[in-house]
């Protein structure tokens, strides 16, 4: 799976971090690697989710936090967080970085910022050429609306809605009051899409 394993994000940044912990450690098994402290090894493994997610070999050694100047820490990090920002922009998704000081120092908010950015960035599939710039720009609304929603990973206009859940993701959003989205996971995919075309 792409996408975190979360009903939807809170407005709890512990809770934010925890999603998206989870959707990066998807990533990070490739190189037997796992986050189980945010905090103190984002400054770590942030080099592999670059990486890994902008195909880019960085060349960079492993950075000995423990050990290194804290300027050097910062300017690494700045670098890295410029990449993601130029990576992010050619998906289409704007970004100010967050101060690279603030990532050294373990800010929860300022790494759950930059992982969300990631996600964004780099869980919507390439459009195919021809596609109009309306129809781009909903994909990316639907996205943008939908993510955080477990089984919801919305990535194109065809396999993405199967399931039925981007239709009651998109419903419960909107209208949390007519439908239930967590109900719906272990619901058929007809029965998803019937519901959310009844309440919508």
């Amino acid at each position: 799976r792409n996408s975190p394993e979360c009903t939807e994000f809170g407005v709890s940044s512990v809770r934010r971090a925890y999603c998206l912990v989870r959707w990066a450690n998807h990533l990070l098994r490739e190189r037997n690697l796992e986050i189980t402290d945010v905090i103190l090894q984002f400054e770590v493994l942030l080099p592999h989710l670059v990486e890994i997610l902008c195909k880019r070999n960085l060349g960079l050694p492993e950075p000995d936090v423990s050990k290194a100047d804290h300027s050097i820490r910062i300017m690494r990090i700045q670098k890295l967080l410029l990449l993601v920002k130029e990576c992010a922009e050619e998906m289409g998704v704007s970004w100010n970085p967050v101060e690279a000081s603030l990532i050294v120092a373990g800010n929860l908010e300022a790494i759950s910022d930059t992982l969300l950015v990631l996600a964004q960035a780099f869980t919507l599939q390439p459009v195919e050429e021809g596609t109009d710039r309306a129809s781009i720009a909903l994909l990316k609304w639907c996205r943008r609306v939908l993510f955080g929603f477990a089984g919801a990973l919305v990535t194109d206009f065809c396999s993405s809605w199967r399931s039925g859940l981007a239709l009651c993701a998109l419903v419960h959003r909107l209208r949390p009051d007519v439908l239930d989205y967590t109900s719906r996971l272990s619901a058929s995919p007809t029965e998803n899409v019937e519901l959310a075309l009844d309440m919508a």
